[in-house]
């Protein structure tokens, strides 16, 4: 994902032609994870894995084209460090600027990012793998930590401030865990809206993200989206 700075995501704010960032942006990140080191086990799929179980443009409604940074994924080695971003300690703009990248512990990860043809958004799909009981983990401390985020102020690149408000939404039956949630901020006299899914099954977490105008939402169905990319995910080892 090319960055997402709410200083609110960075890709996305270019898109609107904004200088601000909103969380979630994936696909050749911007925010390169801890530096991976050997794990006790060779337990889940690498990045190079995730990133063949990846959704084409196909996948997304007419119009959607690969972002030019193209995919990115943690290669294949294997991570045990530790979170850069601990969500229980982390504030709310940390967290929406973080969320769909790598830096939350996870073992290994891949992603990517699609703008539609009017250049006004992006869609942003990120896989996790985390050791243990860690995806399970991550869902809950997200969500847990979400709960604390209603309205609050994020700055923008020239150190301004912009009012942001989160809602947590219905979680899509899929997994064994599930979250969803929307971020709308004001830029400019215009409303930026930021929604997004985020599924854990075992050692997995699918997360998917659409990034439009409030005024022209487009037909990106998140909860059909994550369903695929749970399909997609590759076998353990």
């Amino acid at each position: 994902m090319a960055s997402r700075t709410i200083t609110l995501v960075g890709s996305v704010a270019a898109a609107f032609g904004l200088a601000v960032a909103l969380a979630g942006c994936t696909g050749g990140s911007a925010a390169p994870a801890a530096k991976a080191s050997a794990a006790p086990a060779h337990d889940v799929p690498t990045g190079t894995e995730l990133a063949a179980a990846l959704l084409p443009a196909t996948a997304l409604p007419a119009g959607f084209t690969e972002d030019g940074v193209g995919k990115a994924d943690s290669g294949r080695a294997l991570s045990a460090a530790a979170p850069t971003v601990v969500l229980g300690q982390a504030g709310c703009s940390d967290i929406l600027n973080a969320v769909g990248q790598p830096g939350f512990g996870e073992a290994s990860y891949a992603d990517d990012a699609f703008t539609p043809a009017s250049a006004l958004g992006e869609f942003d799909e990120t896989l996790f793998e985390f050791h243990g009981s860690g995806a399970a983990q991550f869902v809950a401390g997200l969500d847990s930590a979400l709960k604390h985020c209603g309205s609050f102020n994020t700055s923008d690149e020239t150190g301004g401030q912009e009012a942001a408000k989160l809602t947590l939404g219905t979680a899509p039956k899929l997994g064994q865990s599930a979250l969803s949630f929307s971020v709308w901020v004001n830029i400019g006299g215009a409303q930026m809206v930021m929604t997004d899914v985020a599924v854990q099954q075992g050692t997995a977490v699918v997360f998917v993200d659409n990034s439009t105008l409030a005024t022209s939402p487009d037909a990106v169905d998140l909860s059909t989206l994550a369903g695929q990319l749970l399909g997609r995910l590759p076998a353990m080892p």
